[in-house]
């Protein structure tokens, strides 16, 4: 398959990522920082290829459920497992450690950080989003193990406190089950926001895009891309991720991209132009 992977809701977004040459990646449920919605490992068809996201911290009371869940998935063996807490590596056996990749949002900045994690015998790194397109070609220079987010909305901040639940308990209101959005009263940018039982996390108002950037990005050494589908719709997804093909084998039209950005307004090229870091 071609290096996509795809942060996806349901399994019919699944079957249409299979549809396009790209690897579906499940929430798992009770173990993931994301806007994606939680899945059971029994409800993801194991037979096909497919990731799992296990990126959310972990308590020291919580590492014999964290080991019962690494056993289960040495089982069925997924493509890649995305983590953010060390404890997945160190519960990890030998035989599993070649399919992890560390994610830690956007801390991951540097060549050698990156390094320093690839030599523990992990598949690679997720790139932070917040660089700049040179400092990401440098990095696809030097670390062929890197993995870079090309789409979607990203994380913004997480908290361990329950926001949502303690707002509606202090106002006596019901949540409703449809996706939420923080906006403060100056402004019109609306912020996701979405609470599980282990915190509430805020994602950015902006989709992020790539489709100037990803032909950059493979000439300088890039081997994998992540999209993310959290609070989009199907046909943003797919549609995208097709484009993104296109792009990346000259086989896109005249002004399709232009085409595509006129129909997605709440997109942007997010920091490529602009540092963030100092």
């Amino acid at each position: 398959m071609e290096p996509f992977y795809v942060g996806v809701s349901t399994a019919g977004q699944a079957d249409a990522v299979y549809a396009e040459q790209a690897v579906p990646v499940f929430a798992l449920a009770d173990h993931a920082f994301s806007g994606l919605r939680e899945t059971k490992l029994n409800e993801i068809n194991t037979s096909r290829p497919f990731g799992v996201l296990l990126n959310r911290l972990y308590r020291e009371t919580e590492l014999a459920q964290l080991q019962e869940v690494m056993n289960e998935l040495a089982a069925v063996k997924p493509e890649r497992i995305w983590f953010a807490d060390p404890a997945v590596l160190t519960l990890c056996d030998e035989s599993m450690r070649s399919r992890l990749v560390y994610r830690p949002e956007t801390l991951m900045t540097s060549c050698e950080d990156i390094r320093f994690w690839e030599e523990t015998g992990i598949r690679g790194v997720t790139v932070s989003p917040l660089l700049t397109a040179e400092e990401l070609y440098r990095i696809a220079e030097t670390e062929p193990g890197a993995e870079f987010v090309i789409h979607g909305h990203l994380l913004m901040s997480v908290s361990a406190r329950k926001l949502l639940s303690s707002w509606a308990k202090q106002y006596a209101v019901s949540l409703p089950d449809e996706p939420l959005y923080l906006r403060e009263e100056t402004r019109k940018d609306r912020y996701p926001i979405k609470e599980t039982a282990h915190g509430t996390m805020i994602f950015t108002d902006y989709v992020l895009e790539s489709f100037d950037y990803i032909k950059p990005l493979a000439e300088h050494g890039a081997s994998a891309f992540y999209l993310d589908d959290s609070f989009l719709t199907e046909e943003h997804l797919i549609s995208s991720l097709r484009l993104y093909r296109a792009v990346l084998h000259n086989e896109d039209a005249p002004g399709q991209t232009d085409a595509w950005r006129t129909a997605h307004p709440e997109c942007t090229e997010g920091y490529y132009g602009q540092e963030t870091i100092l």
